[in-house]
């Protein structure tokens, strides 16, 4: 079986091609794929982080806006009125009344007396 030189020359230089095209081109886009993918996951890891501190966030806040409206609801809380509330709210009815009448009395005074005045 005989070789031809060029045949050999063809297999040396492929060797060679592929040596520098390895080192110097195919190595760097290799190393730059790998680092991209660690980087995407890298974020990938952080924002599902982030996600899970912002779930962790809301319910507190929410637990803490129940733990307010409940404070708020004991602290003023609706009580009933005492009696003597009551007899005052009536006094001021009875007062009201009266000074509705005494403003109708004093009208009538001054229309009468009015009256008085023209006939005179």
């Amino acid at each position: 079986m005989k070789i031809n030189i060029t045949v050999l020359f063809q297999i040396i230089n492929f060797w060679i091609a592929h040596a520098v095209l390895s080192r110097y081109l195919l190595k760097p886009f290799v190393l730059e794929f790998f680092k991209k993918q660690r980087l995407k996951k890298m974020i990938a890891a952080q924002l599902q982080q982030q996600e899970h501190d912002l779930q962790r966030l809301i319910a507190e806040k929410n637990q803490a806006l129940v733990d307010f409206r409940v404070a708020m609801k004991v602290k003023y809380a609706v009580k009933p009125l005492p009696a003597a509330y009551e007899q005052v709210g009536e006094l001021s009815h009875n007062v009201h009344l009266e000074s509705a009448m005494c403003e109708e009395e004093a009208a009538a005074f001054l229309a009468k007396k009015v009256v008085d005045a023209y006939r005179n």
